[in-house]
C-alpha cells in the first residue's frame, strides 16, 4: 500500500501522552486520539450544531490501546474547519479589531506547471497555486481530500467555487488552500476534478453564483456539477441587496475593494497578473469563511 493510499484510509493522530486514547470511527475513517484531543473534537462537534443524524454517524469508544509514544505524529485534520462554528446571529454581534492591512500578494514563485503564490490577507497567509497543468490539479484535490477527510466523509466539506466570467478559470478554496486552474490553457481536466465537482460531500458555495454551473458545462472541458452552488447572497435577509464587498465586511469584519475592471480583465492569458489572482483568491477565500461560518451544508444541499 502506498503512503498516500494509507493516509487515504486511515487519520491517526498520535499523541505524546500516556493518557487513555479514544476511537472515533467516522463511517469508514478511523482516528486514534489521546483522550485530551477527543475532549476538544467533542466540544467543536457540539458547536457545530449539527442534527442528531450527524452525531449518529460519531461512534465513541474507549480503547484500552495507547498510542505509540515513539511514533511521528501525524496532523491530517484542517484545523482550519476544525474551528467552532457560530451561526450568523453570534457572528454579527462579535467586535473586530482589526488592524487593517494592504491585501497584496507576498511571495510569488514559478515553476514548469505552476505557479507558486502566498497571499496577505489582513495577516492571514492563503496559499495559492495557479495551474493548467491536470496533474497539479489532481494532486491539489487528492491533497484536500485528505486534510478534509473527516469533514468529507460527514459529507460537510466546505469548497468555496467560483468562474471568471468568460470561465476561463476555475477557483476553488478550502481553508487557507486555494486553486486557480486556467481552464482555456489546459490540455485536459483530471478526473478527479470531474468526480470532485459531482460529490455530494463537498458543499459547493459562493458570491452570486447562479451562472457559474451553464458557464462550466459550455467551457472549453464542459466540466458538469450535479447541483449549483449554495450563493451566500440568498443565505441570510441581511445580504439582501449587499454587494460582495459588504457581506464580507458584515460576515468577516475585512474591508476589500474587488474592482469590476479586475473582474472583467482578459483571465485567458498564460500569467495572470498580481491583481487578477488578489481578485480571485480573495473572493473564494472569504466565501469559504463565510459558508464555514454559516453551515452551508446544513441549509437544505443534498
Amino acid at each position: 500500500m502506498t503512503q498516500r493510499g494509507a493516509l487515504q484510509r486511515s487519520l491517526i493522530i498520535s499523541q505524546r501522552m500516556t493518557s487513555p486514547s479514544v476511537t472515533l470511527d467516522i463511517g469508514m475513517m478511523s482516528i486514534y486520539c489521546s483522550s485530551w484531543f477527543s475532549s476538544r473534537f467533542l466540544r467543536v462537534i457540539d458547536g457545530l450544531d449539527c442534527p442528531s443524524t450527524v452525531h449518529n454517524l460519531l461512534r465513541f469508544h474507549r480503547s484500552k490501546r495507547t498510542p505509540n509514544t515513539s511514533s511521528i505524529p501525524l496532523q491530517l485534520i484542517d484545523y482550519d474547519q476544525v474551528a467552532k462554528i457560530t451561526t450568523f446571529s453570534n457572528l454579527k454581534s462579535q467586535k473586530y479589531n482589526l488592524a487593517y492591512k494592504n491585501i497584496t500578494v507576498v511571495d510569488r514563485q514559478s515553476f514548469v506547471d505552476y505557479c507558486n503564490i502566498t497571499v496577505n490577507l489582513y495577516g492571514n497567509k492563503i496559499w495559492v497555486i495557479v495551474t493548467a497543468s491536470a496533474s497539479v490539479v489532481d494532486e491539489w484535490i487528492q491533497a484536500t481530500l485528505i486534510r478534509g477527510g473527516a469533514f468529507h466523509c460527514l459529507r460537510k466539506l466546505v469548497v468555496a467555487l467560483s468562474v471568471d466570467p468568460s470561465a476561463h478559470t476555475l477557483q476553488l478554496c478550502v481553508g487557507h488552500r486555494c486553486l486557480i486552474f486556467q481552464l482555456s490553457q489546459a490540455d485536459k481536466v483530471p478526473l478527479s476534478l470531474r468526480i470532485f465537482l459531482l460529490d455530494r460531500a463537498c458543499k459547493l458555495t459562493g458570491f452570486f453564483n447562479t451562472d457559474h454551473r451553464p458557464k462550466l458545462l459550455s467551457s472549453k472541458h464542459r466540466l458538469e456539477m450535479i447541483i449549483d452552488p449554495k450563493d451566500i447572497g440568498y443565505i441570510d435577509a441581511d445580504f439582501d441587496n449587499c454587494s460582495m464587498e459588504e457581506m464580507i465586511e458584515k460576515c468577516l469584519g475585512y474591508k476589500v475593494d474587488l474592482r469590476e475592471e479586475i473582474k472583467t480583465s482578459d483571465w485567458s492569458v498564460q500569467n495572470l497578473s498580481n491583481d487578477q489572482v488578489l481578485y480571485a483568491c480573495v473572493e473564494v477565500h472569504c466565501a469559504f469563511l463565510v459558508g464555514r461560518n454559516l453551515g452551508v451544508w446544513l441549509l437544505g444541499c443534498p
